[in-house]
């Protein structure tokens, strides 16, 4: 299919192709309708086994949801994002999830890419209280209160350090 001329490249060689692909696909008012509202709670299997339930966190951990599929090249470039995010906050408290959207993770590709994050499994019906029936790959900050704090369509590794601050202002008790 279309992807197959970019299966065999790493995570950094993709996103050296993807560097100029743009950030505004999908309106900001459909994501922003979203901020400031707790998600409806999700308990998603692992891919490499358990269960991740978003509510074990509340009150205890930001969470930042990373959403991607498998079959969407714009979503596999975020995952050395990911990576990043969960590599500076990883003696704080922050939990870092990649969510595959469709459920159908592979653990070869992503060891292939090095990826070694909790990997969630979802379900495609599952996005649309997320506004993920849109283009993806899409960034959810969770505050400890289990509120959405921002939303980010991440493609463009100088949004890493946005969520970063973003993250780090939530660990100091403050609000976006």
């Amino acid at each position: 299919g279309y992807l197959d001329p970019y299966r065999q490249l790493t995570v950094q060689q993709f996103t050296k192709i993807c560097a100029n692909w743009s950030l505004e696909r999908v309106p900001k008012d459909l994501l922003q309708k979203k901020v400031g509202v707790v998600p409806p709670n999700q308990k998603w299997k692992l891919l490499d086994g358990g269960i991740v339930d978003l509510d074990q966190y509340k009150e205890k951990k930001v969470v930042v949801l990373g959403f991607w599929a498998l079959g969407c090249i714009d979503c596999v470039v975020p995952l050395a994002y990911y990576a990043d995010l969960a590599d500076a906050f990883k003696d704080k408290d922050v939990s870092v999830i990649a969510v595959e959207f469709r459920g159908n993770a592979n653990r070869a590709f992503l060891d292939k890419q090095d990826f070694k994050l909790p990997v969630a499994m979802g379900i495609s019906a599952f996005g649309e209280p997320y506004g993920l029936n849109h283009k993806m790959p899409y960034l959810y900050v969770i505050g400890k209160d289990g509120k959405v704090k921002a939303i980010h369509l991440l493609i463009d590794p100088k949004l890493v350090t946005v969520v970063k601050s973003e993250v780090e202002a939530l660990l100091a008790g403050q609000d976006l």
